[in-house]
């Protein structure tokens, strides 16, 4: 999680978010995925998120921070619903961006037959956030 939390410091630049998020946004960045090293996220993987909220919740976060630890994983599949706080969007695609870039960097591009890390979906989730979201196909400009 230190390259989502450095690339969420580049993308808080890049989107203009306001100074008031940004402790937010890095507190939330550094607690991303705690939860996938928990027991029930090995027995229920489709808990990826929800258990992270719980977590935080009983360890006296914010609900700000808990609701962005839900929604990086949004969209998890087709039709799911998106990610809506400023904090789970940021989140969401620094997640996804690291995602993207680490496996074509390490030559796991889906083919014509096969796509086992699911980059496909991942682009698409990502490709939904920012047109939901109003942004421009150009970082650092928004609408």
């Amino acid at each position: 999680m230190m390259r989502v939390e450095s690339m969420v410091c580049k993308l808080i630049v890049d989107f203009r978010v306001e100074e008031d998020m940004l402790l937010i946004i890095k507190e939330a960045a550094s607690l991303a995925m705690s939860d996938l090293a928990t027991a029930v996220f090995t027995e229920f993987t489709s808990l990826s998120g929800i258990m992270a909220r719980h977590y935080a919740i009983r360890d006296g976060y914010s609900e700000e921070i808990a609701e962005a630890l839900l929604e990086i994983t949004l969209p998890r599949f087709s039709g799911d619903m998106l990610p809506k706080t400023d904090v789970g969007i940021i989140l969401a695609i620094a997640d996804r961006l690291d995602s993207l870039v680490g496996l074509f960097a390490a030559g796991c591009q889906p083919s014509s037959t096969s796509d086992p890390f699911c980059l496909r979906r991942i682009s698409y989730g990502l490709v939904q956030i920012l047109v939901e979201n109003g942004f421009k196909t150009c970082f650092g400009t928004c609408c």
